[in-house]
């Protein structure tokens, strides 16, 4: 057997038990300074609903199709536990972002609507148009024209950037476009869970929203989003 000094403090080899008028101490057992860790899993691809909803927003209720204002800024949170709780894994990459179900589309003369983008980023708080607490933000959607022209499941289109999602944080969704053609009207609605908070601004004024905006209403649920991870 080899032995090595391990001093106060130090940490060498392994040894024998042995005490020094210096106050050193011979030591028997084995020391790993450099583990390698077990590799990452990551979450499988697929489809992904971290809640769905029980109730509708109303004709003039906020949400990403509704058009009883002409533009809008909202934003919500998908918990780490919510997703955890049906994507296993440690982390993975979103790579499409899909309505779980639009109820009624908005009056199609007020489509498309213009300069529509989502953005994604972890958050620590509840509002994550708020940069406090946020982090790895990510402009996923680039502004783009969107047109809701049916009931039930919509994807957007092709995103323009994945969202690294850590495995552990909260998922804030950001969505922001510009003003309606024509004039606002009393209509998009679409499957929404009513626990947690989206927040909102909306006018009817010219111009356009942008993610790096801040939204400083809020109504008390979160539309059901469905993530798809590509494996990776």
């Amino acid at each position: 057997m080899s032995y090595g000094y391990r001093g106060n403090g130090g940490v060498v080899g392994y040894t024998q038990s042995w005490s020094a008028t210096q106050g050193g101490v011979w030591d028997t057992s084995v020391r790993y300074a450099n583990q390698v860790p077990a590799p990452s899993s990551p979450v499988s691809a697929g489809w992904y609903t971290p809640f769905t909803g029980n109730t509708y927003n109303s004709t003039t209720q906020p949400a990403p199709v509704n058009v009883y204002y002409r533009r809008y800024i909202l934003g919500w949170v998908v918990t780490a536990a919510e997703m955890q709780a049906v994507a296993s894994g440690d982390s993975g990459s979103i790579t499409k972002l899909r309505i779980n179900n639009i109820y009624q589309v908005p009056l199609s003369s007020r489509m498309p609507l213009p300069n529509y983008a989502i953005a994604m980023c972890h958050h620590t708080g509840a509002n994550p148009t708020s940069s406090t607490g946020r982090t790895n933000f990510t402009t996923v959607l680039n502004q783009q024209a969107v047109n809701f022209n049916s009931t039930g499941a919509f994807e957007y289109p092709t995103l323009n950037n994945p969202f690294e999602w850590n495995g552990t944080g909260d998922i804030g969704v950001v969505m922001a476009w510009g003003q309606c053609p024509i004039n606002y009207n009393a209509s998009g609605r679409l499957s929404v869970k009513n626990t947690g908070t989206m927040y909102f601004s909306r006018t009817d004024g010219s111009g356009t929203y942008t993610v790096s905006n801040y939204a400083s209403s809020s109504m008390s649920y979160r539309p059901s989003l469905d993530f798809y991870f590509d494996g990776s």
